[in-house]
């Protein structure tokens, strides 16, 4: 079985909540081999913590000492750009946290400048790998009718400036990307239903025919939440970790269970690095860039 050498670069608090997930997999071996960040101060403290071979004080000298197979990036939003076109040089197999970019004009910057190691970038959207989303995939797949879709986005304006203006790219990614695995065909038209400082709903029509309402609101408090409705069932994720469906023949709730993982770890965390992991032997990418690149276009013909 083959032993994958994996490099860190970043050492925050969701670094950390990788790194417990990553060290409980089964399926997989692996080493961590070296740990970078800005203060070396808090990669020496990782190393200790989560056994790691070697603290670097540079990317350089990291690539170079530890010959790793896979780099897992999980940085500041802000400077991912930097980062992953300074390592797009180096013979690294990517998992970094999204965003890839803090708008369209830097994800497209980065499309331009590395596209030969684009198909090596996998992108983490933790979302996508909840219990509670692959259980609805399964039901909804099963109902061929048309799919009437609301999904509600709130954020909350905040002290960085430069992240608060591009929130929708930044952590609103996370919900957008569930118009691509929610309604089916491509998009088609765009419709704005309301619009005004505080809240944006627009309608997204897919060739399919299905049709998702994507309700935008801004500083007020409201969970993510979506709602599906089918001919036979309807579905509700909210909070997005919690599945509840009602089918036609009841007027009740009742709620899909998870699994240890999604307790145990963040949400989500643990499938998709064994996901992750699966797919760099095979040599694909089931949410790779070119996924993303679609999802910010949504995103940007929605804010257009």
């Amino acid at each position: 079985m083959k032993i994958f050498k994996i490099a860190l670069i970043g050492s925050g608090l969701t670094m950390d909540e990788h790194l417990r997930a990553l060290k409980d997999i089964k399926k997989f071996k692996f080493i961590l081999s070296g740990v970078y960040s800005r203060q070396h101060k808090n990669a020496l403290k990782l190393k200790k913590k989560f056994k790691i071979k070697e603290a670097y004080k540079s990317i350089d000298e990291m690539y170079y000492k530890t010959k790793a197979d896979i780099v897992i990036v999980v940085i500041s939003a802000e400077n991912v750009k930097k980062v992953i076109l300074k390592i797009s040089k180096y013979d690294w197999k990517i998992f970094t946290e999204k965003p890839l970019g803090i708008n369209f004009k830097e994800t497209l910057d980065i499309k331009k400048k590395i596209g030969f190691k684009l198909k090596d970038i996998f992108i983490a959207l933790n979302r996508l790998y909840y219990q509670s989303t692959n259980s609805a995939l399964k039901i909804i797949k099963k109902d061929k009718s048309k799919r009437i879709i609301n999904i509600y986005d709130q954020e909350r304006i905040y002290e960085n400036k430069v992240l608060s203006k591009n929130l929708m790219y930044t952590n609103s990614v996370h919900l957008f990307c569930f118009c691509q695995i929610l309604a089916r065909g491509k998009l088609k038209k765009i419709i704005t239903i309301k619009k005004n400082k505080e809240y944006l709903l627009k309608e997204l029509i897919f060739t399919s025919g299905d049709i998702i309402f994507f309700h935008s609101i801004w500083n007020r408090p409201f969970p993510w939440k979506i709602e599906i409705s089918l001919k036979n069932f309807f579905l509700i994720l909210s909070p997005l970790e919690k599945l509840f469906i009602r089918n036609s023949n009841s007027n009740k709730f009742f709620e899909v269970k998870n699994n240890n993982d999604d307790k145990k770890y963040k949400p989500g965390f643990k499938k998709q690095l064994e996901d992750f992991l699966g797919q760099t032997l095979s040599n694909t990418k089931k949410y790779n860039f070119d996924y993303y690149f679609d999802v910010v276009k949504i995103i940007k013909a929605y804010y257009d």
